[in-house]
């Protein structure tokens, strides 16, 4: 008998439904939903609902299947363009990827979008939270798996660049994104151990 894949997907890439679940916050019989300078209220039902259509929206499966699509597609390019000797240019490896994010990343940001708009037509049930405690929040709710993989990527990344530097517009786009990246996250884990000494039950 296989060995049972459920899950698989949701195990070889961060499950960004579990994220999106954290940003509901718990109230009386329902939860509450930052929305700009005030927290509104949403219902145990309605909350459940938006959690399962953005889970449906980013299953894994959906995400590692597009990933290697984009995978067989890059290694049959490097094969051919090998065989026969062509050099195609540097970013048409780039084009390659546009529509794997579009794929994986459009249908759970239209979930996002379609909350968003939900929450700004409802009435104030808390006010917001501290700029500081927001911060401490979002960092809490990514899970640290994520935090050292986006970490330890952006920096073979950005030493990648440093190491050999070309100086063109993609070097720069390569460089000043990992790099941006290293510092964003490196933050994040700033937080998330400071928020721990802080708070040892969190």
């Amino acid at each position: 008998m296989l060995p049972s894949t459920k899950g698989l997907g949701d195990r070889m890439i961060v499950d960004a439904s579990k994220i999106f679940e954290r940003i509901f916050e718990p109230h009386g019989d329902g939860y509450l939903y930052p929305s700009k300078d005030r927290r509104v209220f949403f219902t145990a039902q309605e909350r459940d609902a938006y959690v399962a259509a953005y889970r449906r929206a980013s299953s894994g499966w959906k995400r590692f299947a597009a990933f290697a699509v984009f995978g067989l597609v890059l290694i049959a390019i490097v094969v051919t363009t090998s065989l026969v000797n062509i050099a195609l240019p540097e970013w048409s490896y780039t084009i390659l990827l546009v529509p794997v994010l579009a794929v994986t990343l459009l249908p759970s940001f239209a979930v996002s979008m379609r909350l968003r708009r939900d929450a700004a037509g409802r009435p104030a049930a808390a006010p917001a939270v501290s700029k500081s405690e927001g911060r401490a929040r979002g960092a809490r709710m990514l899970p640290w798996p994520m935090v050292i993989a986006v970490l330890v990527i952006s920096a073979v990344c950005l030493l990648s660049c440093l190491m050999a530097p070309t100086f063109t517009l993609q070097w720069w786009a390569w460089t000043v994104g990992s790099a941006a990246f290293l510092a964003a996250y490196g933050l994040i884990a700033y937080r998330k151990i400071a928020d721990r000494t802080r708070s040892p039950e969190n």
